[in-house]
């Protein structure tokens, strides 16, 4: 299957990625690697030549819609990894 995973460049994201990688799925990944949110290149250094990453900001209606074209299946993990900041700007979550 085709599955996009958003969030993929963290703790989450990246454990789904390599096992659905094992599985022999292809895996795009859509993460903004904002620092603030944990996302780590290191976390898929083992699976790099085998996914395709897409870095954009899940804010962005346009990328996100193009992003979602013809996956059979999508895994959300984006989140913010503080919850004291989604209460002060709900908007970015």
């Amino acid at each position: 299957m085709k599955v996009l995973i958003t969030g993929g460049l963290g703790f989450i994201g990246s454990n789904v990625v390599i096992h659905l990688c094992d599985q022999g799925h292809q895996i795009t990944v859509l993460d903004n690697l904002d620092s603030r949110m944990g996302g780590n290149w290191t976390n898929l250094k083992d699976v790099m030549s085998v996914i395709h990453m897409n870095v954009q900001d899940m804010l962005d209606f346009g990328q996100v819609s193009e992003a979602v074209l013809e996956q059979d299946m999508i895994i959300n993990c984006a989140a913010s990894t503080s919850h004291p900041s989604s209460m002060r700007e709900p908007w970015l979550d």
